[in-house]
This record gives C-alpha cells, sequence and structure tokens, in this order.
C-alpha cells in the first residue's frame, strides 16, 4: 500500500467514540437515578418493555459482533476496501445500529417513561453526526461505487426482509 493512501485510510473508531460513549452513558442512567413512581411502567407494560428491551439490546449486540468481527471490520479500513456484502448489505453503519438499538434496549429495559426520548435523540444524533463526518470522507474515497451503495442499503435502520 502506498503511504499516501496509508494516510488517508479511516480510522478504526471513525467517529465510534464520539457517537458511542454519550449514547451508552445516557442509556443507563434511568438505572440509577432515583425512581418517580410517575414515570415508572407497571405490570405487564413494564413486563413487555423490559422482554421488548433485552430482545433489542440482544439484537444490537450481535449486529455490533457480526459489524466488527464476523465482516473482518479492521482488515477492510485497513485496506481502504468498501464493505458492502455481509451485514454491511442490510445497514451502511452496522456498528453504530448496533449501539442504536442496544442502548434503545436498555431505556426500554430500565422501566422509565420519562426517559424514553432518547431513542428518538439518539437517532437525530447518529444521523447528523454520519452525515457530515462518515459519509462525507466515504464520498470523497470511493465516489460514485459509495453513492450507489447509499442509495440500496439504509443508513442506521436495518432492512428487514434483508434480514429473513
Amino acid at each position: 500500500m502506498e503511504p499516501e493512501q496509508k494516510k488517508q485510510s479511516l480510522s478504526i473508531f471513525g467517529v465510534g467514540p464520539f457517537y458511542a460513549f454519550p449514547v451508552m452513558l445516557s442509556s443507563v442512567c434511568p438505572f440509577f437515578l432515583p425512581a418517580d413512581p410517575m414515570w415508572q411502567m407497571s405490570g405487564a407494560i413494564r413486563g413487555a418493555a423490559v422482554l421488548s428491551g433485552l430482545i433489542l439490546l440482544l439484537y444490537g449486540l450481535q449486529m455490533w459482533f457480526r459489524a466488527v468481527f464476523v465482516s473482518k471490520m479492521i482488515r477492510h479500513i485497513r485496506n481502504n476496501q468498501l464493505m458492502t456484502d455481509g451485514v454491511y448489505a442490510v445497514v451502511r453503519n452496522p456498528v453504530y445500529s448496533g449501539i442504536l438499538s442496544g442502548s434503545t434496549g436498555i431505556v426500554l429495559a430500565s422501566g422509565n417513561t420519562l426517559f424514553l426520548f432518547l431513542p428518538v435523540l439518539y437517532f437525530l444524533y447518529l444521523d447528523i453526526l454520519l452525515r457530515h463526518t462518515e459519509e462525507v470522507w466515504l464520498l470523497k474515497l470511493y465516489g460514485e461505487p459509495y453513492r450507489n451503495y447509499c442509495q440500496t442499503v439504509p443508513r442506521s435502520i436495518p432492512r428487514l426482509k434483508k434480514l429473513f
């Protein structure tokens, strides 16, 4: 690999720390803040929220694992290879999608309705961050192949029909 090309490669972490740390930190807040009974779910609703939260958390963990380890993400980044197959054929940013899903699951599992606005903020934060950072860089690096990929694969919400 040419030294100039190596210098242009995307950071292995991308904008991940700027997204992951605040999102994960805020998603566990409902478990540590005093619970006001007014904001707590009860009975069957709480049970459904906890179960849904655990499912989303497990889904997010497997998405993240498949994106990083199964797809050999680090090797592709170091070699400046655009990833478009495997989990990357379902969603363009499976690492961030996994974090989004897992953090949403944690918020749901808390059973605290006061924090249900957080997943919406997580999504908006992710959308804005990716549009103005990694996507700009990837478009400059890969050009038309990346533009075509963007037209067929969603940014952060996986295509369900491709999952099943």
